[in-house]
């Protein structure tokens, strides 16, 4: 077991490497840029934050850290595991919307504007006594809520819609804005279910459904705090702690694989990170998007 698991993490430590250092070649790229799609290296940065984490949440048990006399890592917490597994499976999703999925650059811009928007949109309805000294933050939020939605305004891809297919994307009561829809694209404005699920965005990505539904119900309970994962963080067993880290590595390491396809398919700056790749480290990426994509959208790993 220690033999598998010491080969499975090497690969997974090659493929943070490789991701790390094709965000800070995008982001170099971009730093002079004021426009819309600096926030592609953004994304990746977090996702980046989520799989370093993944490093300590795998080997939790197999440290000896003490603070203040108390072993914070004498037993694997499976559920933070998975907790984990699910940020970078959204973090993911949401990347691979606003910048890889169908449409054109004016649809793109309108999603990343609206996703915007939903943030702030959020914050304005916090219970305004639990953000310190939060007025004017605030007032100059809704002011930025406004200059958004006029830039919106202003895109052929938004004039084009009849004000049915409008309201699906922004709703406005009385001046004030009480939702904006990312999750959209543009032949769903046509239907009554007008916006993407968290599922369906996930498995636009063209993860393969059976990896995707596997992943999602066992992160599921576990986010959740199901009656099956308070039975096995109970019961759990070395062999069982081994089989977790396995399989939560190999979804780990198709998600980044297939994140890495995309920006390659995207940036220029992406494809030399991945030129510079031996012929076996660029099969150990090529493989993991073959076993977890669809065929028809692989992009540049093919």
């Amino acid at each position: 077991m220690e033999q598998e698991l010491s080969e499975e993490l090497k690969r997974f430590y090659f493929l943070i490497e490789t991701f790390e250092e094709t965000i800070e070649e995008i982001e170099k790229g971009l730093k002079d840029s004021t426009e819309w799609f600096v926030f592609c290296s953004k994304i990746g940065k977090k996702f980046l934050l989520h799989l370093k984490s993944f490093i300590f949440n795998v080997n939790q048990d197999l440290l000896n850290l003490q603070i203040d006399g108390i072993n914070i890592s004498n037993e694997l917490d499976i559920s933070i595991l998975y907790t984990n597994l699910r940020l970078q499976m959204d973090t993911y999703s949401t990347f691979h919307h606003l910048f890889i999925h169908k449409g054109d650059w004016e649809e793109k811009i309108i999603r990343f504007r609206l996703w915007e928007m939903d943030a702030l949109i959020s914050r304005q309805n916090f219970s305004k006594d639990r953000i310190i000294d939060n007025s004017s933050q605030l007032e100059s939020e809704k002011k930025q809520l406004i200059e958004i939605y006029q830039e919106i305004k202003r895109l052929d891809f938004f004039k084009d819609l009849n004000q049915k297919e409008k309201s699906k994307l922004i709703k406005i009561s009385d001046g004030k804005f009480l939702y904006a829809n990312w999750k959209f694209d543009k032949n769903l404005l046509s239907q009554n279910n007008y916006k993407y699920t968290w599922t369906e965005l996930a498995l636009n990505t063209g993860l393969k459904p059976e990896i995707y539904s596997d992943m999602h119900n066992f992160t599921s309970m576990h986010v959740h705090s199901s009656y099956i994962s308070i039975l096995q963080n109970e019961q759990i067993t070395n062999y069982d702690k081994h089989e977790i880290r396995m399989v939560n590595l190999r979804v780990s390491c198709y998600l980044t694989c297939l994140y890495l396809d995309d920006l390659c398919a995207r940036f220029k700056l992406a494809k030399n990170v991945a030129k510079k790749l031996n012929k076996n480290e660029f099969g150990i990426i090529e493989t993991f998007i073959k076993h977890g994509r669809l065929n028809e959208q692989i992009k540049y790993f093919a």
